[in-house]
C-alpha cells in the first residue's frame, strides 16, 4: 500500500464490440491490471466500451478533465486497442481544444498506449496531440492475413502513419485481436528491453509514490525574469514538453499541482537527454 497521497488513474477503452457485443478483449485486460495493482489503494481505473462512450460523447476526455479538476497532480495513462485506440487519441485531441477554456492545470495524459488503432471516423492525426506527454503504438502485422487483420483493415487501420508521432513504435508481428500480447511483446530501445505492460505497471506505480527527486545527476539553475518551466525545459532538453521532469525534482520549490517560478527561485534541473531516459528514470523509482 502507498504512504502517499498522489494518485493514478488508467483508463483502459475498447475497440468495436469489447462493450456493445462483449468480445471483452480490452474489459479482460483491465481486470487483469487492477489484480496486480490492487495492494495500491491510490491506483484507479475505468473501463469503455468505444461506441457508445467515446464517439459521441467524448466521455474519455470530459473524465480526464474532471480528475484534474479535482487533483490537477493525478497521474493518467490510457490504454486503447483498435477503434479503442483511434479513441485514445481523440481524447487527447478533445483535452487540448479544453486548454482554450478551461482553468485546469496539467491537463495531460501521462503515458498512452494505443495497440493497433483502427478508424475511418478519425483518420490518423499529422500532428501530434500537445497533451500526450509519451506515446507507445504498437501495430499488428498488417501483411499476415487473418480474419480479425481483414477487419482492422477494412475498418481503417493506421498503421505506420503512426510512426512520426509516437514516442515508440514498433511491429509485435501479432494478430490485430491479440492485444494483451502486445503489450507483453518485448521492445528493445537504447540497449534495454521493455515491454508496454512493465511500463504501463510501474508508471502507474510511480504516480503513487512521493515523486522527489533522486538525481543521477543535474545542475542548479537560477529562475530569470520572463522564465517558464517549458521555456527552460525547451532550452535544456530541446522539447518544452519534458517540463514537468523540472518540476517534479522540485517539490518543495513548486508546490504540488502548481507550474508558477519565480525569478530568483533555485531549480535543480536533472540529466534526463531522451524519452528512453525519461522512462527508464521512472521505471527504477
Amino acid at each position: 500500500m502507498s504512504d502517499h497521497n498522489n494518485k493514478s488513474h488508467v483508463i483502459f477503452i475498447g475497440g468495436g464490440g469489447d462493450k456493445e457485443l462483449k468480445t471483452h478483449i480490452v474489459k479482460n485486460i483491465s481486470e487483469q491490471f487492477k489484480n496486480e495493482v490492487k495492494k495500491n489503494i491510490n491506483i484507479t481505473t475505468s473501463y469503455h466500451g468505444w461506441m457508445s462512450e467515446t464517439v459521441w460523447n467524448d466521455d474519455v476526455a470530459k473524465e480526464i478533465l474532471e480528475l484534474k479538476k479535482k487533483d490537477p497532480s493525478t497521474y493518467i495513462a490510457v490504454v486503447g486497442h483498435s477503434y479503442g485506440g483511434s479513441a485514445a487519441v481523440n481524447a487527447a485531441q478533445s483535452l487540448d481544444r479544453m486548454k482554450q477554456t478551461e482553468q485546469v492545470l496539467l491537463l495531460y495524459i501521462d503515458l498512452m498506449i494505443t495497440l493497433d488503432p483502427v478508424s475511418r471516423l478519425h483518420s490518423c492525426p499529422s500532428k501530434r496531440p500537445e497533451s500526450v506527454r509519451y506515446w507507445i503504438n504498437i501495430d499488428a502485422d498488417e501483411g499476415k492475413f487473418s480474419m480479425n487483420n481483414l477487419i482492422a483493415s477494412i475498418g481503417g487501420n493506421w498503421g505506420d502513419k503512426v510512426k512520426a508521432l509516437a514516442d515508440v513504435y514498433f511491429d509485435s508481428k501479432l494478430d490485430h485481436a491479440y492485444a494483451k500480447s502486445m503489450l507483453t511483446t518485448p521492445y528493445e530501445l537504447d540497449g534495454t528491453t521493455y515491454t508496454a505492460w512493465d511500463v504501463l505497471l510501474a508508471s502507474a506505480q510511480w504516480g503513487t509514490s512521493d515523486r522527489g527527486p533522486k538525481p543521477r545527476g543535474g545542475f542548479s539553475y537560477a529562475v530569470r525574469q520572463k522564465d517558464t518551466l517549458w521555456a527552460i525545459s525547451s532550452h535544456v532538453y530541446g522539447k518544452a514538453s519534458y517540463w514537468w521532469l523540472i518540476r517534479d525534482a522540485n517539490p518543495k520549490a513548486i508546490p504540488k499541482g502548481s507550474t508558477l517560478i519565480r525569478p530568483g527561485m533555485n531549480l535543480f534541473i536533472p540529466a534526463v537527454l531522451d524519452e528512453v531516459k525519461v522512462i527508464a528514470k521512472r521505471m527504477s523509482r
